[in-house]
């Protein structure tokens, strides 16, 4: 499928649609930014183990 469209949704964060509209890609700038809530948890556990 080929990209038609790119639409941001928030900042950082664009989805890419097809022609018909359809998503095709979900596109994150600077994750670990975005993430971090989640990633830093995930860090300690992998540290503890």
């Amino acid at each position: 499928m080929e990209e038609e469209e790119v639409v941001e949704i928030s900042p950082g964060v664009n989805i890419e649609l097809d022609g018909s509209g359809e998503l095709i890609d979900v596109e994150l700038f600077h994750a670990s930014v975005l993430l971090k809530d989640v990633i830093k948890p995930l860090e300690k556990r992998m540290q503890a183990a």
